[in-house]
């Protein structure tokens, strides 16, 4: 995982992004991105051989700012605003991405990483709930609750608890800088960086 800072990094993580809304819309899938404040943000790139396969666009809440979760929104966290992997490749990204991000969220003090998930109302093309079936079935997450916007979509919040997982890093290596007092990462070679 590398911060996403340069024009080079940026255009990447673009032509990711547009190739990612074209899939979805030839499927009928609502291109869903979140509101990430500007305040504390970061954006990460999953790289495998220097080639971007996966995208994270990050917000770490220290304070209750989380109100509209209920509860457990006053829980430090990092909410993943946006995430994106190569359309069309199922090969685990969003496992690996789940794993890094309950990782660097334990790294940072958290107790969750958390995401908002908007599906589309049902209709005869799109299918909602697929991907937070996905999340919740394949990559642990729980979901905490759910509303209906006024167009009928809905937003499923999910969450998943903060794990120090130490031995993450042969697999992917991360150069995301976590402030304060962090655990320092295992030097070497990855397979995902």
């Amino acid at each position: 995982m590398r911060p996403v800072r340069t024009a080079a990094a940026r255009a990447e993580v673009e032509a990711l992004m547009e190739d990612r809304r074209q899939w979805q819309a030839k499927r009928g899938y609502t291109d869903a991105r979140q509101h990430c404040p500007d305040a504390d943000t970061d954006e990460v790139g999953l790289y495998e051989d220097d080639v971007l396969i996966g995208y994270l666009h990050l917000h770490l809440h220290r304070e209750p700012v989380l109100q509209h979760w209920g509860r457990g929104g006053s829980e430090p966290s990092v909410l993943l605003c946006d995430a994106y992997g190569v359309p069309g490749r199922d090969d685990s990204i969003g496992r690996l991405m789940t794993l890094w991000a309950t990782d660097f969220a334990a790294r940072n003090g958290c107790t969750w990483a958390r995401c908002e998930v908007r599906e589309p109302k049902p209709s005869s093309v799109a299918v909602p709930g697929r991907l937070s079936a996905f999340l919740r079935s394949e990559c642990g997450w729980e979901q905490t609750n759910l509303y209906f916007l006024p167009s009928g979509e809905r937003v499923v919040h999910l969450q998943a608890r903060a794990l120090d997982r130490r031995g993450l890093a042969p697999m992917i290596r991360c150069e995301i800088p976590v402030p304060g007092p962090s655990v320092t990462a295992v030097e070497g070679e990855a397979r995902h960086a």
